[in-house]
């Protein structure tokens, strides 16, 4: 019998092949996007900004899978939920993977080590440089998805067999974008695949 995570793998492969040419379109467009927003920023930018979108794209995903707010003040998610607790529920309620959640966790530690400590952090530092590579482990499943769908827009992604490979190819700052713009895009691709929950009568 396979274990869950083969299962899932091959779950994900399938899925690759009903993607349709509008959502893939959609997909590219998204990674395209991203990666512009990404590319105009310092090192410390490009870490900040990405942690932020990527919190955006969690929200987006907690808030169409939980029951609406009955008022302004009951959105819980407004409250004082921090970007690992998000991550978190996002995982316990299902809309993410194991993989995935420590993924978005370590795009949250990058932008933190680059918050606190502005004047000496660069994506070529050792740590920082060790934690991209770990993400680009993490995404191997996750590009199964939607790799056949960003090809075109991003012919850098032929190269992420090896995670290792690629961060030595690219440098870490494009790797470190490249996966979060991909995150994006399947967090949002995810918003059209959600079933709200609804309330109980």
């Amino acid at each position: 019998m396979a274990c869950e995570g083969q299962h899932d793998d091959e779950q994900d492969k399938r899925q690759v092949f009903t993607l349709s040419q509008e959502t893939r379109t959609r997909l590219a467009q998204r990674f395209s996007a991203t990666m512009e927003i990404l590319d105009g920023e310092s090192d410390r930018g490009a870490a900040i900004v990405g942690g932020a979108l990527i919190e955006v794209a969690v929200d987006g995903a907690l808030k169409k899978y939980l029951i609406p707010p009955y008022s302004k003040e009951d959105e819980f998610l407004d409250r004082d939920f921090s970007v690992a607790l998000k991550i978190d529920l996002a995982h316990r309620v299902g809309l993410i993977r194991p993989k995935e959640r420590r993924l978005l966790h370590q795009i949250r530690r990058i932008r933190n080590d680059f918050a606190h400590d502005p004047n000496s952090q660069r994506f070529d530092d050792s740590t920082i440089r060790d934690r991209v590579v770990n993400m680009c482990e993490l995404s191997s499943d996750f590009l199964a998805v939607v790799v056949k769908g960003l090809r075109e827009a991003a012919p850098l992604l032929g190269e992420m067999a090896s995670p290792h490979a690629f961060v030595e190819s690219v440098g870490a700052r494009l790797a470190f974008q490249t996966v979060v713009a991909l995150h994006c895009a399947g967090l949002e691709f995810l918003y059209g695949e959600i079933e709200p929950l609804q309330p109980l009568p």
